[in-house]
């Protein structure tokens, strides 16, 4: 029996029938419909023989197993999702020639539509940097011939990647250059957890920090790593025999927790390797030379976000609509 062409539709539907499951993915029973034989299972993949196992097992144990599969198949259950989930003819992402060539790939989103679908962004993540690492291990000097970037803007109030930390920590050395935007540190101790939180800090090569942080541990932090500088005080006295002159080296933070604080908008506070802290003058891009190009091109973003978003606005109040007929 051949194997039935896997859809997004047909995955749908693994969540609530584990027959169909079986029946697509064709591995747990031969044409006359008996559990397969030692002698096949000998010939079959790994992965095949370990879902039969699965299916064929304990009926608690698939109940369990199916839980799974029911969470992370669920978000295909919203039309939307499903829809964007389904490419269609030409579409295909080829990810050799996006790897070979100076290719951008987006991922948009909101905090609640990325949240639902955040395995399958994080899937897509995955494939990206697991097939770049097994090119970059390929290749001469065991690093990328044109390195790949990971900009993830605000990533921790999408979805939480499960391999950020990991590809923080050693992805520099294949050519691979991760660049996390956060709010603040709290932020990724939330998504993560509080020692993934510290790797992804501690893994940064830069750290570039902007004025108005109000968490106080993490400010300390920074100020601890800035380090002390020594400052003379000179002091003076009198008295009825004459005057004296008193000279004291002090120790002092570079930046105190409130100076870091307060930095103005214009002002940033790099950290890198093991250089002293650099405060940087930051340019805003409506100084930028290109201003009137990322201008037009916001002005067309938007005004695509407004067409989408109202489409879905306009179905979600034909649902509500609806529901309110069926009552």
């Amino acid at each position: 029996m051949s194997s039935l062409p896997c859809t997004v539709k047909r995955a749908l539907r693994w969540d609530t029938r584990t027959s169909e499951f079986v029946k697509t993915s064709d591995i747990s029973t031969k044409p006359g419909g008996s559990p397969l034989s030692q002698d096949r299972k000998r010939h079959q993949p790994h992965g095949r023989v370990h879902l039969d196992a699965i299916i064929n097992g304990d009926e608690k144990l698939l109940a369990n197993s199916w839980f799974g599969v029911f969470g992370a198949l669920r978000p295909l259950s919203i039309p939307a999702i499903r829809k964007a989930m389904t490419p269609g003819p030409g579409e295909q992402f080829d990810l050799d020639a996006f790897l070979v060539g100076s290719n951008s790939l987006y991922l948009v989103g909101t905090g609640a539509g990325a949240g639902s679908v955040g395995g399958f962004l994080g899937a897509v993540l995955d494939d990206i940097v697991e097939t770049a690492r097994r090119k970059a291990l390929a290749s001469v000097g065991s690093r990328l011939d044109l390195p790949l970037a990971l900009i993830l803007d605000e990533i921790a109030n999408m979805f939480s990647w499960p391999a950020l930390p990991r590809i923080m920590a050693d992805g520099g050395g294949i050519g691979i250059s991760t660049i996390v935007v956060l709010q603040a540190l709290s932020q990724a101790e939330t998504a993560w957890s509080r020692s993934e939180a510290d790797t992804i800090w501690s893994a940064a090569t830069a750290k570039l920090l902007l004025g108005g942080a109000s968490d106080v541990d993490h400010l300390r932090d920074i100020e601890s790593l800035l380090g002390n500088r020594r400052i003379r005080n000179t002091g003076h006295s009198y008295n009825d025999n004459g005057s004296s002159t008193n000279v004291q080296n002090e120790k002092v933070p570079v930046m105190t927790l409130d100076e870091i604080r307060r930095m103005p908008e214009t002002v940033g506070l790099l950290a890198y390797r093991n250089r002293r802290g650099i405060l940087l003058d930051l340019r805003g891009w409506t100084d930028r030379d290109d201003a009137r190009q990322v201008s037009a091109g916001k002005k067309l973003t938007e005004l695509d976000q407004q067409v989408v978003f109202a489409e879905q606005y306009q179905a979600a109040l034909d649902r509500r609509g609806s529901a309110g007929e069926g009552n």
